[in-house]
Protein backbone atom coordinates (compact mmCIF):
# COMPACT_ATOMS: atom_id res chain seq x y z
CA UNK A 1 0.00 0.00 0.00
CA UNK A 2 2.82 2.44 0.86
CA UNK A 3 4.51 1.74 -2.50
CA UNK A 4 1.28 2.51 -4.32
CA UNK A 5 0.91 5.82 -2.48
CA UNK A 6 4.51 6.80 -3.27
CA UNK A 7 4.01 5.99 -7.00
CA UNK A 8 0.79 8.00 -7.16
CA UNK A 9 2.41 11.03 -5.49
CA UNK A 10 5.42 10.84 -7.85
CA UNK A 11 3.11 10.69 -10.86
CA UNK A 12 1.22 13.70 -9.58
CA UNK A 13 4.41 15.76 -9.15
CA UNK A 14 5.64 14.80 -12.63
CA UNK A 15 2.32 15.70 -14.21
CA UNK A 16 2.32 19.09 -12.44
CA UNK A 17 5.75 19.81 -13.91
CA UNK A 18 4.43 18.86 -17.33
CA UNK A 19 1.41 21.13 -16.96
CA UNK A 20 3.59 24.06 -15.96
CA UNK A 21 5.50 23.85 -19.22
CA UNK A 22 2.42 24.77 -21.30
CA UNK A 23 1.16 27.81 -19.33
CA UNK A 24 3.10 30.34 -21.45
CA UNK A 25 1.59 29.45 -24.84
CA UNK A 26 -0.67 32.06 -26.45
CA UNK A 27 -1.86 29.87 -29.38
CA UNK A 28 -5.56 29.02 -29.55
CA UNK A 29 -6.59 25.45 -30.34
CA UNK A 30 -9.16 26.61 -32.90
CA UNK A 31 -6.61 28.54 -35.02
CA UNK A 32 -5.59 27.18 -38.43
CA UNK A 33 -3.03 28.93 -40.59
CA UNK A 34 -4.71 31.23 -43.12
CA UNK A 35 -3.66 30.65 -46.76
CA UNK A 36 -2.56 33.90 -48.44
CA UNK A 37 -2.43 34.69 -52.17
CA UNK A 38 -0.61 37.00 -54.59
CA UNK A 39 -2.46 39.93 -56.15
CA UNK A 40 -5.23 38.86 -58.58
CA UNK A 41 -4.22 35.18 -58.29
CA UNK A 42 -5.94 32.01 -57.03
CA UNK A 43 -2.75 29.92 -57.04
CA UNK A 44 -1.54 28.51 -53.68
CA UNK A 45 1.97 29.73 -52.82
CA UNK A 46 2.24 29.01 -49.05
CA UNK A 47 0.67 27.21 -46.10
CA UNK A 48 1.55 23.69 -47.32
CA UNK A 49 2.43 22.13 -43.88
CA UNK A 50 -0.87 23.26 -42.34
CA UNK A 51 -2.89 22.03 -45.36
CA UNK A 52 -1.10 18.67 -45.34
CA UNK A 53 -1.89 18.24 -41.62
CA UNK A 54 -5.50 19.22 -42.30
CA UNK A 55 -5.79 16.71 -45.17
CA UNK A 56 -4.46 13.92 -42.91
CA UNK A 57 -6.88 14.93 -40.14
CA UNK A 58 -9.90 14.86 -42.50
CA UNK A 59 -8.78 11.53 -43.95
CA UNK A 60 -8.46 10.01 -40.46
CA UNK A 61 -11.83 11.45 -39.35
CA UNK A 62 -14.38 11.15 -42.18
CA UNK A 63 -17.05 12.72 -39.96
CA UNK A 64 -15.09 16.00 -39.59
CA UNK A 65 -16.09 18.99 -41.76
CA UNK A 66 -13.98 21.93 -42.97
CA UNK A 67 -15.33 25.35 -43.95
CA UNK A 68 -13.16 27.33 -46.44
CA UNK A 69 -13.95 31.04 -46.88
CA UNK A 70 -12.07 32.94 -49.61
CA UNK A 71 -11.33 36.67 -49.27
CA UNK A 72 -9.74 39.45 -51.37
CA UNK A 73 -8.31 42.91 -50.87
CA UNK A 74 -10.32 46.05 -51.70
CA UNK A 75 -8.95 46.60 -55.23
CA UNK A 76 -11.52 45.94 -57.97
CA UNK A 77 -15.28 45.56 -58.21
CA UNK A 78 -17.40 43.54 -55.80
CA UNK A 79 -18.62 41.03 -58.39
CA UNK A 80 -15.10 40.27 -59.67
CA UNK A 81 -13.74 39.93 -56.11
CA UNK A 82 -16.57 37.54 -55.15
CA UNK A 83 -15.59 35.29 -58.06
CA UNK A 84 -11.86 35.53 -57.23
CA UNK A 85 -12.50 34.75 -53.55
CA UNK A 86 -14.47 31.62 -54.48
CA UNK A 87 -11.64 30.51 -56.80
CA UNK A 88 -9.17 30.79 -53.91
CA UNK A 89 -11.38 28.68 -51.63
CA UNK A 90 -11.77 26.07 -54.40
CA UNK A 91 -7.96 25.96 -54.87
CA UNK A 92 -7.52 24.99 -51.19
CA UNK A 93 -10.39 22.47 -51.49
CA UNK A 94 -8.72 20.81 -54.49
CA UNK A 95 -5.43 20.55 -52.58
CA UNK A 96 -7.15 18.88 -49.59
CA UNK A 97 -8.95 16.38 -51.86
CA UNK A 98 -5.68 15.60 -53.62
CA UNK A 99 -4.15 14.52 -50.29
CA UNK A 100 -7.00 12.41 -48.94
CA UNK A 101 -9.96 14.58 -47.92
CA UNK A 102 -13.43 13.83 -49.30
CA UNK A 103 -15.43 16.43 -51.23
CA UNK A 104 -18.37 15.75 -48.91
CA UNK A 105 -16.28 17.05 -45.99
CA UNK A 106 -15.57 20.44 -47.61
CA UNK A 107 -17.75 23.56 -47.82
CA UNK A 108 -16.43 26.54 -49.86
CA UNK A 109 -17.58 30.13 -49.84
CA UNK A 110 -16.34 33.46 -51.26
CA UNK A 111 -16.71 36.59 -49.13
CA UNK A 112 -14.93 38.86 -51.64
CA UNK A 113 -13.72 42.07 -50.03
CA UNK A 114 -16.49 42.33 -47.42
CA UNK A 115 -14.55 41.02 -44.39
CA UNK A 116 -11.00 42.47 -44.34
CA UNK A 117 -8.73 41.28 -41.56
CA UNK A 118 -6.37 44.26 -41.89
CA UNK A 119 -6.41 47.75 -43.39
CA UNK A 120 -6.34 47.91 -47.21
CA UNK A 121 -4.38 51.18 -47.13
CA UNK A 122 -0.95 49.53 -47.48
CA UNK A 123 0.61 46.61 -49.34
CA UNK A 124 1.02 44.39 -46.24
CA UNK A 125 -2.58 44.86 -45.19
CA UNK A 126 -3.88 43.97 -48.67
CA UNK A 127 -1.68 40.84 -48.72
CA UNK A 128 -3.13 39.73 -45.36
CA UNK A 129 -6.68 40.24 -46.68
CA UNK A 130 -6.05 38.03 -49.76
CA UNK A 131 -6.65 34.81 -47.81
CA UNK A 132 -8.67 31.67 -47.23
CA UNK A 133 -9.93 31.18 -43.65
CA UNK A 134 -10.06 27.55 -42.44
CA UNK A 135 -12.48 26.25 -39.77
CA UNK A 136 -12.75 22.54 -38.83
CA UNK A 137 -15.67 21.12 -36.83
CA UNK A 138 -16.55 17.73 -35.32
CA UNK A 139 -20.02 16.13 -35.76
CA UNK A 140 -21.21 17.70 -32.48
CA UNK A 141 -20.18 21.19 -33.63
CA UNK A 142 -16.94 21.32 -31.64
CA UNK A 143 -14.26 23.42 -33.36
CA UNK A 144 -11.13 21.35 -34.01
CA UNK A 145 -7.67 22.94 -33.80
CA UNK A 146 -4.70 22.34 -36.10
CA UNK A 147 -2.93 19.66 -34.02
CA UNK A 148 -0.14 21.98 -32.88
CA UNK A 149 2.14 21.19 -29.91
CA UNK A 150 0.18 23.65 -27.76
CA UNK A 151 -3.05 21.76 -28.57
CA UNK A 152 -1.51 18.39 -27.68
CA UNK A 153 -0.21 19.74 -24.35
CA UNK A 154 -3.60 21.28 -23.52
CA UNK A 155 -5.41 18.02 -24.41
CA UNK A 156 -3.00 15.97 -22.31
CA UNK A 157 -3.32 18.38 -19.38
CA UNK A 158 -7.12 18.06 -19.49
CA UNK A 159 -6.87 14.28 -19.75
CA UNK A 160 -4.29 13.95 -16.95
CA UNK A 161 -6.32 16.10 -14.58
CA UNK A 162 -9.28 13.79 -15.20
CA UNK A 163 -7.13 10.77 -14.38
CA UNK A 164 -5.85 12.38 -11.18
CA UNK A 165 -9.45 12.86 -10.09
CA UNK A 166 -10.12 9.18 -10.69
CA UNK A 167 -6.94 8.22 -8.78
CA UNK A 168 -8.06 10.38 -5.84
CA UNK A 169 -11.35 8.50 -5.86
CA UNK A 170 -9.44 5.21 -5.97
CA UNK A 171 -7.24 6.21 -2.98
CA UNK A 172 -10.31 7.22 -1.02
CA UNK A 173 -11.91 3.85 -1.72
CA UNK A 174 -8.71 2.04 -0.70
CA UNK A 175 -8.56 3.89 2.64
CA UNK A 176 -12.23 3.15 3.23
CA UNK A 177 -11.67 -0.51 2.42
CA UNK A 178 -8.70 -0.66 4.78
CA UNK A 179 -10.80 0.76 7.61
CA UNK A 180 -13.59 -1.66 6.89
CA UNK A 181 -11.17 -4.60 6.95
CA UNK A 182 -9.94 -3.55 10.38
CA UNK A 183 -13.49 -3.12 11.65
CA UNK A 184 -15.06 -6.27 10.28
CA UNK A 185 -12.51 -9.00 10.87
CA UNK A 186 -14.44 -12.23 10.68
CA UNK A 187 -17.64 -10.41 9.71
CA UNK A 188 -19.17 -12.07 6.62
CA UNK A 189 -21.36 -9.07 5.87
CA UNK A 190 -18.34 -6.79 6.01
CA UNK A 191 -16.41 -9.02 3.61
CA UNK A 192 -19.31 -8.81 1.13
CA UNK A 193 -19.13 -5.00 1.33
CA UNK A 194 -15.40 -5.12 0.56
CA UNK A 195 -16.09 -7.26 -2.47
CA UNK A 196 -18.61 -4.68 -3.66
CA UNK A 197 -16.06 -1.88 -3.26
CA UNK A 198 -13.49 -3.98 -5.12
CA UNK A 199 -15.91 -4.23 -8.07
CA UNK A 200 -16.24 -0.46 -8.11
CA UNK A 201 -12.45 -0.13 -8.21
CA UNK A 202 -12.24 -2.51 -11.16
CA UNK A 203 -14.83 -0.41 -13.01
CA UNK A 204 -12.82 2.77 -12.36
CA UNK A 205 -9.59 1.13 -13.57
CA UNK A 206 -11.36 -0.06 -16.77
CA UNK A 207 -12.49 3.53 -17.43
CA UNK A 208 -8.90 4.77 -17.03
CA UNK A 209 -7.67 2.12 -19.50
CA UNK A 210 -10.35 3.06 -22.03
CA UNK A 211 -9.49 6.78 -21.84
CA UNK A 212 -5.77 6.02 -22.20
CA UNK A 213 -6.44 3.88 -25.30
CA UNK A 214 -8.44 6.73 -26.89
CA UNK A 215 -5.65 9.22 -26.17
CA UNK A 216 -2.99 7.01 -27.75
CA UNK A 217 -5.22 6.46 -30.82
CA UNK A 218 -5.47 10.15 -31.65
CA UNK A 219 -3.60 11.23 -34.81
CA UNK A 220 -0.28 12.81 -33.86
CA UNK A 221 0.83 16.04 -35.56
CA UNK A 222 3.41 15.68 -38.31
CA UNK A 223 7.05 16.03 -37.30
CA UNK A 224 9.33 18.58 -38.99
CA UNK A 225 11.05 15.83 -41.02
CA UNK A 226 7.70 14.38 -42.16
CA UNK A 227 6.42 17.79 -43.24
CA UNK A 228 9.66 18.53 -45.13
CA UNK A 229 9.54 15.17 -46.92
CA UNK A 230 5.93 15.65 -48.06
CA UNK A 231 6.53 19.24 -49.23
CA UNK A 232 9.68 18.19 -51.13
CA UNK A 233 7.82 15.36 -52.87
CA UNK A 234 5.03 17.74 -53.85
CA UNK A 235 7.49 20.29 -55.22
CA UNK A 236 9.32 17.68 -57.29
CA UNK A 237 6.17 16.14 -58.78
CA UNK A 238 5.21 17.60 -62.15
CA UNK A 239 1.52 17.18 -61.40
CA UNK A 240 1.82 19.42 -58.33
CA UNK A 241 3.41 22.31 -60.19
CA UNK A 242 -0.04 23.71 -60.96
CA UNK A 243 -1.17 23.30 -57.33
CA UNK A 244 1.79 24.88 -55.49
CA UNK A 245 2.16 27.99 -57.62
CA UNK A 246 5.27 27.12 -59.65
CA UNK A 247 3.13 27.45 -62.80
CA UNK A 248 -0.07 29.33 -63.57
CA UNK A 249 -3.08 27.61 -65.10
CA UNK A 250 -2.97 26.62 -68.75
CA UNK A 251 -5.46 29.21 -69.92
CA UNK A 252 -5.60 31.98 -72.49
CA UNK A 253 -5.20 35.69 -71.79
CA UNK A 254 -6.77 38.64 -73.58
CA UNK A 255 -5.83 42.32 -73.36
CA UNK A 256 -7.32 45.41 -75.06
CA UNK A 257 -6.72 49.13 -74.82
CA UNK A 258 -7.18 52.58 -76.31
CA UNK A 259 -5.04 55.74 -76.32
CA UNK A 260 -4.80 59.41 -77.34
CA UNK A 261 -1.61 61.23 -78.24
CA UNK A 262 -0.01 64.33 -79.68
CA UNK A 263 3.03 64.76 -81.97
CA UNK A 264 6.03 67.09 -81.71
CA UNK A 265 9.28 68.00 -83.58
CA UNK A 266 9.89 68.89 -87.24
CA UNK A 267 9.15 65.48 -88.75
CA UNK A 268 5.73 65.03 -87.21
CA UNK A 269 3.08 63.54 -89.49
CA UNK A 270 0.11 64.58 -87.40
CA UNK A 271 -1.13 67.07 -84.84
CA UNK A 272 -2.89 64.45 -82.74
CA UNK A 273 -3.57 60.70 -82.95
CA UNK A 274 -5.94 58.09 -81.57
CA UNK A 275 -5.46 54.35 -81.46
CA UNK A 276 -6.55 51.01 -80.14
CA UNK A 277 -4.80 47.69 -79.64
CA UNK A 278 -5.35 44.12 -78.48
CA UNK A 279 -3.29 41.09 -77.50
CA UNK A 280 -4.17 37.39 -77.34
CA UNK A 281 -1.82 34.99 -75.52
CA UNK A 282 -2.58 31.25 -75.39
CA UNK A 283 -0.14 28.76 -73.72
CA UNK A 284 -0.30 25.20 -74.99
CA UNK A 285 1.02 21.81 -73.86
CA UNK A 286 4.47 20.40 -74.32
CA UNK A 287 3.96 16.67 -73.81
CA UNK A 288 3.65 16.84 -70.00
CA UNK A 289 0.63 16.13 -67.83
CA UNK A 290 -2.89 17.22 -68.91
CA UNK A 291 -3.89 20.60 -67.52
CA UNK A 292 -0.31 21.74 -66.89
CA UNK A 293 0.75 25.05 -68.38
CA UNK A 294 2.93 24.52 -71.43
CA UNK A 295 6.27 26.13 -72.22
CA UNK A 296 4.94 27.31 -75.60
CA UNK A 297 2.31 29.89 -76.51
CA UNK A 298 0.57 31.50 -79.46
CA UNK A 299 0.69 35.32 -79.36
CA UNK A 300 -1.29 37.71 -81.57
CA UNK A 301 -0.87 41.51 -81.37
CA UNK A 302 -3.11 43.93 -83.27
CA UNK A 303 -2.98 47.74 -83.37
CA UNK A 304 -4.65 50.59 -85.28
CA UNK A 305 -3.42 54.20 -85.16
CA UNK A 306 -5.00 57.17 -86.94
CA UNK A 307 -2.70 60.19 -87.33
CA UNK A 308 -4.66 63.40 -87.97
CA UNK A 309 -3.09 66.52 -89.47
CA UNK A 310 -4.78 69.82 -88.63
CA UNK A 311 -2.12 72.19 -89.97
CA UNK A 312 -1.22 72.73 -93.67
CA UNK A 313 1.75 70.63 -94.72
CA UNK A 314 1.22 68.03 -91.96
CA UNK A 315 0.43 64.62 -93.38
CA UNK A 316 -2.36 62.52 -91.95
CA UNK A 317 -2.40 58.75 -92.30
CA UNK A 318 -3.47 55.44 -90.70
CA UNK A 319 -1.52 52.34 -89.67
CA UNK A 320 -3.06 48.90 -89.15
CA UNK A 321 -0.53 46.44 -87.67
CA UNK A 322 -1.04 42.70 -87.07
CA UNK A 323 1.62 40.34 -85.62
CA UNK A 324 1.17 36.59 -85.06
CA UNK A 325 3.68 34.03 -83.88
CA UNK A 326 4.85 31.38 -81.42
CA UNK A 327 6.81 31.83 -78.17
CA UNK A 328 8.85 29.03 -76.54
CA UNK A 329 10.72 28.93 -73.24
CA UNK A 330 13.65 26.86 -71.95
CA UNK A 331 14.41 27.64 -68.32
CA UNK A 332 15.00 31.40 -68.09
CA UNK A 333 15.51 31.77 -71.87
CA UNK A 334 12.55 32.57 -74.10
CA UNK A 335 12.43 32.94 -77.91
CA UNK A 336 9.72 34.08 -80.29
CA UNK A 337 9.15 34.18 -84.06
CA UNK A 338 6.43 36.36 -85.64
CA UNK A 339 5.01 37.31 -89.02
CA UNK A 340 4.04 40.99 -89.10
CA UNK A 341 1.83 42.87 -91.55
CA UNK A 342 1.29 46.63 -91.77
CA UNK A 343 -1.34 48.39 -93.89
CA UNK A 344 -0.58 52.11 -94.34
CA UNK A 345 -2.87 54.67 -95.98
CA UNK A 346 -1.99 58.36 -96.41
CA UNK A 347 -4.72 60.98 -96.73
CA UNK A 348 -3.29 62.55 -99.90
CA UNK A 349 -2.83 59.23 -101.75
CA UNK A 350 -5.32 57.19 -103.70
CA UNK A 351 -5.29 54.04 -101.57
CA UNK A 352 -2.63 52.51 -99.38
CA UNK A 353 -0.15 49.69 -99.31
CA UNK A 354 0.54 46.49 -97.42
CA UNK A 355 3.99 45.55 -96.09
CA UNK A 356 5.15 42.24 -94.58
CA UNK A 357 8.11 41.53 -92.30
CA UNK A 358 9.54 38.84 -90.05
CA UNK A 359 10.29 39.49 -86.35
CA UNK A 360 12.49 37.47 -83.96
CA UNK A 361 12.78 37.96 -80.18
CA UNK A 362 15.12 36.55 -77.50
CA UNK A 363 14.34 37.26 -73.82
CA UNK A 364 15.74 36.42 -70.40
CA UNK A 365 12.87 36.00 -67.91
CA UNK A 366 13.39 36.60 -64.18
CA UNK A 367 11.38 37.31 -61.03
CA UNK A 368 9.64 40.59 -61.82
CA UNK A 369 10.14 41.00 -65.57
CA UNK A 370 12.30 40.26 -68.59
CA UNK A 371 15.05 41.76 -70.78
CA UNK A 372 15.86 40.85 -74.36
CA UNK A 373 16.77 41.60 -77.95
CA UNK A 374 14.58 41.84 -81.04
CA UNK A 375 15.06 42.32 -84.76
CA UNK A 376 12.90 42.59 -87.88
CA UNK A 377 13.50 42.29 -91.62
CA UNK A 378 11.22 43.39 -94.45
CA UNK A 379 9.83 40.53 -96.58
CA UNK A 380 7.48 42.61 -98.71
CA UNK A 381 8.54 46.22 -98.45
CA UNK A 382 7.36 47.84 -101.70
CA UNK A 383 3.87 48.87 -102.70
CA UNK A 384 2.91 51.42 -105.34
CA UNK A 385 0.76 54.25 -103.98
CA UNK A 386 -0.96 56.70 -106.34
CA UNK A 387 -0.62 60.36 -105.38
CA UNK A 388 -3.39 62.87 -105.90
CA UNK A 389 -0.83 65.67 -105.76
CA UNK A 390 1.82 64.41 -108.14
CA UNK A 391 2.16 62.14 -111.14
CA UNK A 392 5.43 60.76 -109.77
CA UNK A 393 4.85 57.25 -108.43
CA UNK A 394 5.86 56.56 -104.84
CA UNK A 395 6.31 53.40 -102.80
CA UNK A 396 6.66 52.23 -99.23
CA UNK A 397 10.00 50.84 -98.02
CA UNK A 398 10.29 48.84 -94.77
CA UNK A 399 13.37 49.54 -92.64
CA UNK A 400 15.26 46.68 -91.01
CA UNK A 401 15.75 47.18 -87.27
CA UNK A 402 17.48 45.69 -84.24
CA UNK A 403 16.90 46.71 -80.64
CA UNK A 404 16.74 46.07 -76.91
CA UNK A 405 13.60 45.64 -74.78
CA UNK A 406 12.90 45.41 -71.04
CA UNK A 407 9.84 45.18 -68.79
CA UNK A 408 10.12 45.37 -65.01
CA UNK A 409 7.88 45.41 -61.95
CA UNK A 410 7.95 48.53 -59.77
CA UNK A 411 6.83 47.13 -56.42
CA UNK A 412 3.72 44.96 -56.17
CA UNK A 413 1.52 46.89 -58.63
CA UNK A 414 3.25 49.26 -61.08
CA UNK A 415 5.47 48.32 -64.02
CA UNK A 416 7.57 49.97 -66.73
CA UNK A 417 8.10 48.83 -70.34
CA UNK A 418 10.78 50.27 -72.63
CA UNK A 419 12.46 49.58 -75.97
CA UNK A 420 15.28 51.18 -77.97
CA UNK A 421 16.06 50.28 -81.61
CA UNK A 422 18.22 51.33 -84.54
CA UNK A 423 16.82 51.10 -88.05
CA UNK A 424 18.54 51.03 -91.43
CA UNK A 425 17.22 53.70 -93.80
CA UNK A 426 17.74 54.69 -97.45
CA UNK A 427 17.58 58.46 -96.92
CA UNK A 428 21.02 60.00 -97.47
CA UNK A 429 22.64 61.33 -94.32
CA UNK A 430 20.35 59.39 -91.98
CA UNK A 431 20.98 55.75 -92.82
CA UNK A 432 20.93 54.77 -89.14
CA UNK A 433 18.26 56.36 -87.00
CA UNK A 434 17.27 55.53 -83.39
CA UNK A 435 13.74 54.92 -82.19
CA UNK A 436 12.38 54.53 -78.66
CA UNK A 437 9.20 53.47 -76.86
CA UNK A 438 8.66 53.89 -73.08
CA UNK A 439 5.43 53.21 -71.16
CA UNK A 440 4.60 53.45 -67.44
CA UNK A 441 1.57 51.42 -66.21
CA UNK A 442 -0.51 52.02 -63.08
CA UNK A 443 -3.39 49.62 -62.20
CA UNK A 444 -6.69 51.08 -60.98
CA UNK A 445 -8.47 47.71 -60.59
CA UNK A 446 -7.62 44.01 -60.83
CA UNK A 447 -7.72 43.98 -64.64
CA UNK A 448 -7.71 47.69 -65.52
CA UNK A 449 -4.65 49.97 -65.81
CA UNK A 450 -3.85 53.46 -67.09
CA UNK A 451 -0.56 54.27 -68.79
CA UNK A 452 1.50 57.16 -70.11
CA UNK A 453 3.85 56.65 -73.04
CA UNK A 454 6.65 58.34 -74.95
CA UNK A 455 7.54 57.34 -78.53
CA UNK A 456 10.38 58.57 -80.73
CA UNK A 457 10.39 57.92 -84.51
CA UNK A 458 7.69 55.26 -84.55
CA UNK A 459 6.11 53.62 -87.69
CA UNK A 460 6.32 56.11 -90.64
CA UNK A 461 9.63 57.98 -90.67
CA UNK A 462 9.60 61.42 -92.25
CA UNK A 463 12.80 63.26 -93.19
CA UNK A 464 12.90 64.88 -89.76
CA UNK A 465 12.48 63.33 -86.30
CA UNK A 466 9.08 62.86 -84.69
CA UNK A 467 8.13 62.49 -81.03
CA UNK A 468 4.72 61.31 -79.78
CA UNK A 469 3.32 61.47 -76.25
CA UNK A 470 0.26 59.32 -75.48
CA UNK A 471 -1.97 58.35 -72.57
CA UNK A 472 -4.28 55.36 -72.54
CA UNK A 473 -6.42 52.82 -70.73
CA UNK A 474 -6.09 49.04 -70.98
CA UNK A 475 -8.11 46.18 -69.55
CA UNK A 476 -7.84 42.39 -69.56
CA UNK A 477 -6.24 39.42 -67.82
CA UNK A 478 -2.72 39.44 -69.31
CA UNK A 479 -0.01 38.33 -66.79
CA UNK A 480 1.87 41.22 -65.23
CA UNK A 481 5.68 41.29 -64.83
CA UNK A 482 5.26 40.53 -61.11
CA UNK A 483 4.13 36.98 -62.06
CA UNK A 484 6.56 36.20 -64.91
CA UNK A 485 8.69 33.93 -62.69
CA UNK A 486 5.57 31.87 -61.81
CA UNK A 487 4.58 31.18 -65.40
CA UNK A 488 6.04 28.61 -67.77
CA UNK A 489 5.90 31.09 -70.65
CA UNK A 490 5.44 34.89 -70.62
CA UNK A 491 4.18 37.37 -73.27
CA UNK A 492 6.90 39.13 -75.30
CA UNK A 493 7.38 42.60 -76.76
CA UNK A 494 6.85 42.76 -80.55
CA UNK A 495 8.20 46.03 -82.05
CA UNK A 496 6.18 48.14 -84.46
CA UNK A 497 7.33 48.19 -88.10
CA UNK A 498 9.21 51.25 -89.42
CA UNK A 499 8.93 52.39 -93.01
CA UNK A 500 9.75 55.23 -95.40
CA UNK A 501 7.87 56.86 -98.32
CA UNK A 502 10.11 57.18 -101.38
CA UNK A 503 9.76 58.32 -104.99
CA UNK A 504 10.06 55.56 -107.50
CA UNK A 505 12.86 56.36 -109.90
Amino acid sequence: MNRLLVAVIAAGLASQGLFAQGNDTRAKATDWEEINFEFNQAVIVDGFPAMLRLADLLKAHPDYKVNLVGNTDSIGGAKYNDTLALKRANAVAQFLQKYGASSSQIVVKGDGKRNPEASNKDVNGRFINRRVVVTVTAPDGTVIGDGSIATVVNDFEKYARGQLSKIDTLLSQLRQMEGELQAIKGDTAGIAAVKSDTGSIKTAVAAVKKDTTELVGRPAPLTSDETTAIATTAANTAADRVVNGLALANKGYVLAGGEFGGSLLSGKTSTYSIGGYGKIFKPFGNGKLPGQAGTHAFQIDGEWIAWHGLNPGVLGHQDGILSAGVVSRWGALQMGAFAQGNYANFNNFNGGGTMLSGVATVDYVFAGGSVGLFGSHGLKSTQIAGSSLSAVPVYFKLDDQIGFHSVGALGRTFWLESAVAFKKRLINGASKLPSADVRFYSPIADEVAVYAGFEYNTTFQNIGNQMRIAVGLQWGSMPRPQTYNKTDVAPVYVPRPHYELLNRP
